[in-house]
């Protein structure tokens, strides 16, 4: 009977917290949790919550997409079985309060696409399980806490499109000798206003493989810097550092087959002109793409590899309609915006295209 009544007790401290929660919403545009949140049925077969089995206590809390408006309540904190925060994709506002540190649990945080103002609290580095911080696209200002680099078990780290200010904390500077942060896979601080130098250590972390640091005043990389990420597949130039394959997730969080087709698109630049987007030449704005983009039209033939047009039997090996053709497509397949991006079906028709034209070429 004791035992039961705590189950109740604690069930019932859920609930609360729920409520709480919903009571700090002022904008519901379907009215789902005015409707379906209510003591009538249980909170566990609630619009977004899901429950453990046994205990029945809150493990996830997912209302993504919704168009809800309101603070996010501190009473959240009391949720101790969460796990999972997902409130992206609506228009909460005001400070992430400070009572996000209780969730002890929690592995994911995604708070991405909302309009949350103030400081990291540092309370949230008292969630040692955190796994997934998404916290994109908001209006988060201050400096980036240096109890960052205390997460070891991050391997998502999305601050981008914010309004953070400073350097990047010496903490992800000492990354590879403190060994913290050594899971973390994704790393966002692009669009924010972030200054200073990169820290050296940062190519050091081996299971990296998304880099986005782009649309800050960060000075100029060094070059052990620039060698370290280049083995990793991540390239840029000093102001626009991206990953081979950009941090394009669906809702699911899985990367988009876009980020693969702007992979094949560098590889095609690279290719056709024997130049990598770590060369020394790619300072300041000017990057690969912007390089062969710029040249396109009338120095075309400077910026491919001259090797591709050595004359075999009296012939060119590559025409210039035929190069033209092909950074073109490259230029297509590497756009900034995935979805002006070609997909693979469009690049295959068109690299056939290109192959038949060089055969008709050839037979002429």
């Amino acid at each position: 009977m004791i035992c039961l009544a705590f189950s109740f007790s604690s069930n019932l401290t859920d609930q609360s917290a729920l409520l709480a929660f919903r009571n700090e919403i002022t904008t519901d545009p379907n009215n789902i949790l005015a409707s379906n949140w209510t003591t009538k049925i249980s909170f566990c077969n609630w619009v977004g919550v899901s429950c453990s089995r046994q205990r029945q206590r809150v493990r996830a809390l997912k209302l993504r997409n919704m168009g809800l408006q309101g603070t996010i309540s501190p009473y959240v904190g009391n949720l101790s079985f969460l796990v999972r925060l997902d409130l992206r994709n609506n228009s909460f506002h005001g400070p992430l309060t400070h009572e996000i540190g209780r969730l002890s649990r929690m592995k994911a945080l995604i708070l991405q696409d909302n309009k949350i103002q103030g400081i990291i609290p540092p309370t949230l580095f008292h969630c040692r399980m955190l796994q997934n911080i998404s916290l994109w696209n908001n209006r988060f200002s201050g400096q980036i806490p240096e109890e960052l680099g205390t997460l070891s078990k991050v391997q998502i780290l999305y601050l981008g499109c914010n309004y953070f200010t400073g350097t990047i904390p010496s903490s992800v500077a000492n990354l590879s000798t403190l060994q913290l942060l050594c899971e973390l896979t994704d790393l966002s601080l692009s669009y924010n206003k972030l200054e200073g130098s990169i820290p050296r250590d940062i190519g050091s972390l081996r299971k990296l493989e998304i880099l986005y640091l782009g649309g800050n005043n960060f000075e100029g990389v060094d070059s052990r810097i620039i060698w370290r990420l280049g083995r990793l597949g991540i390239y840029g130039s000093p102001t626009t550092i991206y990953q081979a394959q950009f941090p394009e997730y669906g809702s699911e969080g899985r990367v988009s087959t876009r980020g693969d087709i702007f992979s094949y698109g560098i590889m095609l630049l690279e290719t056709f002109t024997k130049k990598k987007p770590t060369d020394e030449m790619f300072t300041g704005e000017l990057t690969l793409r912007h390089w062969v983009n710029a040249s396109l039209l009338d120095k075309l033939m400077e910026v491919v590899d001259c090797g591709l047009l050595r004359i075999e039997n009296g012939d060119m090996i590559a025409t210039q309609d035929s190069l033209l053709a092909i950074m073109e497509l490259g230029l297509e397949c590497c756009k900034e915006i995935p979805e002006e991006r070609n997909d693979i079906q469009e690049v295959v028709s068109k690299l056939n295209k290109i192959k038949l034209q060089l055969i008709r070429n050839r037979r002429t």
